[in-house]
């Protein structure tokens, strides 16, 4: 995963991501805040994890006010190191 602003504190990916429920395919925006409460919902953001450390040490997330739809999968693609 790529820090597309290596001057900011924290990871800025720049990922692509959708929820597929059935034939339904829907872009999720990324979240305006790091952590807290979704906005808008449902959106992404990345978020350190300890588990991800042999990789880039952050992991993708979709936050949501509600949970998602029995079924729905989650597709995104980010940019990776140069």
């Amino acid at each position: 995963m790529t820090d597309t602003k290596p001057g900011t504190p924290g990871i800025q990916a720049s990922c692509k991501v959708a929820e597929i429920v059935g034939p339904s395919y829907k872009q999720v925006p990324a979240c305006k805040a790091a952590s807290g409460a979704c906005n808008p919902c449902p959106c992404w953001r990345v978020t350190p994890d300890t588990k991800c450390s042999a990789l880039s040490g952050y992991r993708l997330e979709v936050a949501r006010n509600a949970p998602a739809v029995s079924g729905t999968r989650v597709e995104a693609t980010c940019l990776g190191p140069k």
